[in-house]
């Protein structure tokens, strides 16, 4: 059994330092416009403007860990994707729980050690500064955007949804009232073509609109089947589309913009490829207990000692493989945003408002075998042998997960050159979630098909096609308050603070049955009931909440040269394991997981801002780190 808890009294600390470089010299590096290579403005890098601290301030003049990503850099380093920023910048790393559906982002080594979808991310991703709730929802794709910041490190005043590793920012271009537009056209290999576009101008004198979209299609998978016994031969097309309307109005003192955007995806998900860890002789290899198997000496092993044992790949070829489960994907999601922002005598007044909802269904191969010989378990159980067991699953997922989610933030920002500039607000969230994970394994149908005599359980099933439902519900709901004070001491020297209050309430609900391949309810599993229609649901609710901070300090050497320091308080809340529950603890809550960060870093800017240098480094003190891990149970006597 696995399952998310607390590595209670854990402390891990991380040092680190990472340098980042620019020069406008390469086409990849350069911000510079397309004039004449003589030009001085060519030698230049492009001064970038961001909302980093939800002020704009001059990128460089932020004392902060960032990296921004102009419309033009992410096209030329050929980020398409969300998760695409992960091969762009030093410390932001992406792996992924099943396939090409739940990505989860990690910076500088923090990232959500959890495969389930009802938690929610470390490295909080933002789109036009609303939070998405869960991992499945970052795997967006990138279109008509103005720019990406990176932060990295705790946010946890500015930023509270549980952005203990650090915050990504994806910032849409806006509709303006001149008239522009463009489209694109991409061919490419495996019958690739994909198009992206945008339109948008004034329709009156106070409106403006602006229609973007994009379509991404690949007739032809880039993994192969080698299973004979199949009809599919190739897997991992690509079938996706997302489109945006944005209407905005502007006023004499007041802004107001809508936000309306909505998706899908039909692609195919990844094929995993199986690792075996047994040797020849039954035992571990030497290889798999370090963490690398050798195919050649580590082999998938069955229960009993299944007559499956030496099936293993060789070819070093992680496209291609066999495989007796075609994935599949039904993606959508659809939402709105409405912005605010009024101009006040000594303040600016935001609102945004926020609703999406998102909805992954995914069939997925989670073994990557081909199918096994499981005759001789049937027969050491008393079942009939026949030729249902002689090419079984091992184990195939479909999930069905959604998720509602409605927030609002409402913020003062302060206007005017005063030494003390401050910025405080209220931050609600609402979130509805629902997952249904069903497990269909020949395995699972022998398990429960146990004699009535081997540890309780009823002879129930007696053919392949069994399938293990894993259902559970959540609903947050989160409250803050925060403010930010920056100060300037002099010319030259500035010093910040910033805290936030939250408080996270949570519900949910948990349980486990089995399924006949006519849909009926077969067994309780777990715990274990007699009666087939016997639900035990375990049902648990816990509320957290948390004061988060940071302190800084920033100085001026030269107008383009900055050092700063900072020591932040970083807050995660704690959650539910959406893992199936094999005793009432596996429903438990797992408590909130804290990370204090010391940083210390410089920004330099020379040669007629040809030349760019940003150095950080940071010291973390990780307390109570919430993690998936192996602990043992007894299912039997």
């Amino acid at each position: 059994m696995r399952a998310v808890s607390n590595f209670k009294k854990l402390t891990k600390s991380t040092l680190s330092v990472s340098i980042g470089l620019a020069l406008a010299l390469g086409s990849h590096q350069s911000f510079a416009q397309e004039q004449e290579v003589n030009s001085k403005e060519d030698k230049q890098l492009e001064i970038i403007t961001v909302t980093s601290q939800k002020r704009l301030q001059r990128l460089q003049d932020v004392p902060v860990a960032i990296r921004a990503f102009t419309e033009n850099e992410l096209k030329d380093l050929g980020v398409t994707s969300a998760t695409d920023i992960a091969n762009a910048i030093p410390n932001v790393e992406l792996n992924s729980a099943g396939g090409n559906g739940n990505q989860i982002i990690t910076i500088r080594g923090i990232g959500l050690n959890d495969f389930a979808l009802n938690n929610t991310p470390t490295a909080a991703v933002h789109i036009d500064e609303v939070p998405l709730s869960s991992n499945a929802m970052t795997g967006f794709a990138l279109f008509d955007i103005e720019r990406v910041e990176v932060l990295k490190g705790p946010q946890g005043t500015l930023f509270g949804r549980n952005s203990t590793a650090g915050v990504i920012n994806f910032i849409t271009q806006k509709p303006t009232d001149v008239t522009e537009g463009y489209i694109t056209a991409t061919v490419g290999n495996y019958d690739t073509l994909n198009f992206e576009g945008a339109v948008g101008g004034a329709l009156s004198d106070e409106v403006t609109a602006r229609f973007s979209f994009k379509k991404e299609n690949s007739d032809e998978g880039f993994q192969t089947n080698t299973n004979p016994d199949v009809s599919w031969t190739e897997n991992g097309k690509v079938d996706r589309w997302a489109a945006r309307f944005q209407l905005m109005w502007t006023g004499e003192n007041t802004t107001i913009l809508a936000n309306i955007h909505g998706g899908g995806d039909k692609s195919e998900p990844w094929l995993p490829q199986a690792e075996g860890t047994t040797g020849a002789n039954g035992a571990p290899c030497a290889s798999a207990l370090v963490g690398r198997p050798d195919p050649t000496e580590c082999f998938i092993n069955g229960f009993f000692g299944a007559s499956y044992q030496g099936i293993s790949d060789t070819d070093g070829d992680v496209t291609s493989g066999s495989y007796d489960f075609k994935p599949s994907a039904d993606d959508e999601y659809a939402g709105a945003s409405l912005r605010i922002d009024h101009e006040l005598d000594f303040a600016t007044l935001t609102s945004i408002t926020s609703f999406d909802n998102f909805r992954y269904r995914h069939q997925v191969d989670l073994d990557g075998i081909a199918g096994m010989d499981l005759q001789e378990i049937a027969g050491f159980i008393g079942l009939p042998i026949n030729d249902t067991w002689q090419k079984s699953n091992v184990l195939n997922q479909l999930e069905d997960f959604e998720v509602d989610q409605i927030t609002q933030e409402i913020r003062l920002t302060s206007t005017g050159d005063s030494k003390l500039q401050w910025l405080t607000g209220l931050f609600y969230a609402a979130e509805d979630i629902t997952n249904t994970t069903g497990y269909g394994s020949d395995n699972f149908g022998l398990f429960v098909s146990l004699p009535p005599d081997f540890g309780g359980y009823g002879a129930i099933i007696e053919s392949t096609g069994a399938v293990f439902n894993h259902e559970f519900s959540q609903e947050n709901t989160s409250y803050a308050a925060f403010v930010q004070l920056d100060y300037a001491l002099s010319d030259k020297t500035n010093v910040s603070f910033g805290t936030r209050y939250t408080k996270d309430e949570k519900d949910f609900t948990n349980q486990s049955y089995g399924l006949n391949r006519d849909g009926s309810r077969v067994v309780k599993l777990f715990p274990y009931a007699e009666d087939p229609q016997d639900q035990v649901t375990f049902k648990q609710s816990a509320d957290f909440s948390h004061v988060s901070w940071k302190l800084g300090t920033d100085y001026k050497i030269e107008d383009d040269w900055m050092v700063y320091a900072s020591v932040s308080d970083g807050y995660k809340a704690g959650g539910f394991p959406g893992v199936i529950p094999f005793v009432a603890a596996d429903s438990a809550a797992f408590s909130e997981e804290v990370i204090i960060a010391y940083g210390l870093g410089t920004k330099l800017s020379a040669f007629d801002n040809s030349f760019r240098l940003d150095v950080t480094s940071f010291y973390y003190d990780y307390q109570d780190m919430q993690g998936v891990y192996a602990t043992p149970k007894v299912l039997i006597g």
